[in-house]
């Protein structure tokens, strides 16, 4: 069985729970965006104002833990 990769900066899926998920570059308006996927459940995320790892990391982080 493959391990699936995961980036340990990031805190777990919202929608399922998994901790495989990893940053990709997706496609914005005309220039690559990073996006979160989770390996699990497919979901990918972006936010409109994250144009690095790092502003993507602080955005997918900042959930509330009373709303996991």
């Amino acid at each position: 069985m493959q391990e699936k990769a995961c980036d340990k900066n990031l805190d777990h899926c919202p929608f399922c729970g998994s901790d495989a998920v990893r940053v990709i570059n997706g496609i914005g308006a005309g220039f690559k965006q990073p996006m979160v996927l989770c390996t699990d459940c497919e979901a990918t995320v972006s936010f409109h104002e994250a144009f690095t790892y790092s502003e993507l990391m602080n955005y997918w982080n900042r959930r509330s833990k009373q709303n996991d």
